[in-house]
C-alpha cells in the first residue's frame, strides 16, 4: 500500500527479486520514520523493534520478515495505521522515490 501511495506503481510481481528488493527498501524506510512491532518471545504482546536492530539488522522476503544481526528472525511485522499514514506524507512530501534495481546495482532510494 505504501510503494502504491508514493509511486502510484504497483512492484512487479512477474520479478520477484526486484519486487521483494523494493518492497524491503521502502520497509527500511517506512522504519526511520515510525515504529514497526514484532511479536515479543516472551509475551505475544507487539513490541516495537529497538533502533539499534534496526540499524544492524536487515527487512526481507520483501519486508514479511526483519533480520537482526545477531540472525533472529522477526515475522508478523506491523505498524499502527495512523503512523503509516504519517509517514506516507511524510514520504510524499519529500518526494521520496524506490527505483527499480538493475541487474549490477542493489535497491536503492533516491530523493528527487
Amino acid at each position: 500500500m505504501i510503494y502504491f501511495r508514493i509511486t502510484g506503481e504497483t512492484a512487479n510481481p512477474r520479478h520477484p527479486s526486484e519486487m521483494q528488493a523494493i518492497l524491503n527498501d521502502v520497509a527500511h524506510a517506512l522504519a526511520t520514520l515510525v515504529p514497526i512491532y514484532a511479536p515479543s518471545a516472551r509475551s505475544g504482546v507487539p513490541a516495537p523493534l529497538a533502533q539499534l536492530d534496526l540499524i544492524e539488522g536487515k527487512f526481507v522476503r520483501g519486508a514479511q520478515m526483519f533480520r537482526t544481526k545477531r540472525g533472529d528472525e522477526l515475522r508478523q511485522l506491523t505498524v499502527q495505521r495512523r503512523d503509516m499514514m504519517s509517514a506516507i506524507s511524510i514520504l510524499e512530501s519529500a518526494h521520496i522515490s524506490f527505483r527499480k534495481p538493475s541487474a549490477r546495482q542493489k535497491p536503492s532510494i533516491a530523493t528527487d
